[in-house]
């Protein structure tokens, strides 16, 4: 268990290959690290690859890999292979798509699965328990039955670790251990959605009524939208209330920002004309459930006209 911002997925991996290189084990190490989604795995590998000076993965040369749905970046001394827990299920569920052909001193042709030479499987995220992850950790643990020099890591910032530690204990094949790592964060403070509405001085419930009483006067939820950012905001979803929220929220936590700086009180007629010192730093992060709801968020706040068309952030 590592707290978030740890380095779970970029530094444990290195780690145990820094472990095997100590130990002359180097010829040994092939590490396998699962990601719950494709982004993660291909943006990882490309981190990883910088941190160690090694060509981008697949590259020759390169140490670091990744391997995805339509997409494979391996070079055949890669030793930290990155993937999507898919990769890994089907590895176990159909070894024999896996076979590779190898050739003995004397010639003889034969098939080596790839799992009997992995010597590490890490399994980031776990605490998702999708439907692929469990299949996994469910078809992992006889597999160290067959290949008891296989190590597995499940790695995650919130997950039980007893439950996980139990599950494998109960094969009798090994003794897990657990390691709780700190993190450095900031100091959160939860608020809930009556505060946000307050401070951004807007509701949800607001913006259901507003599409109810257009709908009542012929005008189309898409032209109130057209009114608010200039254009549909997104043709995968009719209904966008929660972006043209956000976007008030996060006006709102702009202004209160600069006010509380001193920059300005009027941040949409004049924020073009405040030095970039006067500016405020940092970031605001939003977490969307996937790709279409990140284009579509991307594109609300991109039209609204102080965070996009002023130049009042990067979006």
């Amino acid at each position: 268990c590592g707290a978030t911002g740890c380095g779970k997925s970029t530094q444990v991996p290195q780690y145990l290959l820094e472990y095997m290189n100590a130990r002359n084990l180097q010829s040994y190490a092939n590490i396998l690290v699962t990601q719950p989604r494709r982004v993660a795995a291909t943006s990882l590998a490309d981190r990883v690859a910088v941190e160690r000076s090694s060509p981008s993965p697949g590259k020759p040369g390169s140490i670091v890999g990744y391997n995805v749905r339509l997409s494979r970046a391996v070079a055949d001394n890669a030793k930290i292979v990155y993937c999507t827990v898919g990769i890994l299920l089907r590895m176990l569920v159909n070894p024999s798509e896996n076979y590779s052909p190898t050739t003995d001193e004397a010639g003889n042709i034969g098939f080596s699965n790839p799992l009997s030479s992995l010597s590490h499987v890490v399994i980031d995220e776990v605490h998702e328990r999708d439907l692929n992850t469990d299949f996994a950790l469910t078809l992992l643990r006889p597999v160290l039955k067959v290949n008891p020099h296989i190590r597995i890591i499940l790695m995650s910032a919130t997950a039980s670790a007893d439950l996980f530690s139990n599950y494998f204990r109960a094969s009798g094949i090994v003794e897990p251990r657990i390691l709780s790592i700190p993190g450095r964060t900031f100091p959160v403070t939860t608020h809930w959605l009556p505060f946000c509405e307050q401070f951004a001085k807007d509701s949800i419930r607001g913006w259901i009524d507003n599409r109810s009483n257009a709908a009542a006067n012929t005008k189309t939820a898409n032209q109130a939208e057209e009114e608010y950012v200039g254009v549909p905001l997104s043709p995968r979803a009719a209904q966008k209330i929660d972006d043209i929220f956000v976007c008030r929220l996060v006006c709102a936590i702009i202004r209160d920002q600069q006010k509380n700086s001193g920059a300005m009180t009027k941040v949409r007629e004049h924020y073009k004309s405040q030095p970039q010192s006067m500016r405020s730093d940092g970031a605001i992060l939003i977490f969307l459930p996937g790709k279409g709801e990140i284009e579509s968020m991307a594109k609300a706040l991109s039209a609204d006209p102080l965070l996009g068309k002023n130049n009042a952030c990067r979006i």
